[in-house]
């Protein structure tokens, strides 16, 4: 009794929730209709990207130009015409201090008007003295001299045998 209950539940089942082949005949036909729709916007917005595409890559190319347009105008090249020439010449001193700094460098400040140097180093000589010293700076006599040198800063050193500078203490 069960199996025939159970039998005829699912032939109910199979006969209410079935369609008829009309209607998935008609289903099909509106599938294949919204599939070709589908179709042609894919096709539409491929051919949108294309363009699209094509744009950026045009205005790129622009702002591409343009920097290097650009930069190629801010190159030290505009340096030939000839009223910065004239402007050059009537600003002496007004370039870069030519003292050299402990370090060894040049001095990075710019130089006072009418000058070659800056305000630190006004009094600067630039010279190097030598003078041949009896014994180095520990005290301790070796018999061989050493060049001595004056800084900008009036500091007296030489050059040791790893060839850092040295600084004499008074």
């Amino acid at each position: 009794m069960k199996k025939l209950f159970f039998l005829v539940l699912i032939f109910c089942s199979f006969i209410s929730f079935s369609q008829t082949k009309t209607e998935l005949k008609s289903e099909i036909e509106s599938l294949k209709i919204q599939v070709e729709t589908l179709t042609n916007e894919v096709k539409a917005q491929k051919s949108e990207n294309e363009h699209l595409k094509s744009l950026m890559i045009s205005k790129l190319e622009e702002v591409s130009n343009s920097i290097k347009t650009f930069q190629g105008s801010a190159t030290p090249e505009s340096k030939d015409s000839p009223t910065e020439k004239a402007d050059e010449k009537a600003t002496v001193g007004k370039g870069q201090c030519k003292a050299i700094t402990a370090a060894g460098t040049q001095c990075k400040r710019s130089a006072s008007e009418g000058s070659d140097y800056c305000w630190q180093h006004q009094g600067y000589s630039g010279s190097k003295s030598t003078v041949k010293s009896s014994g180095s700076s520990s005290g301790t006599s070796t018999g061989s001299g050493r060049t001595i040198q004056t800084g900008p800063r009036g500091g007296k050193y030489y050059i040791n045998k790893n060839g850092n500078k040295t600084y004499i203490k008074h």
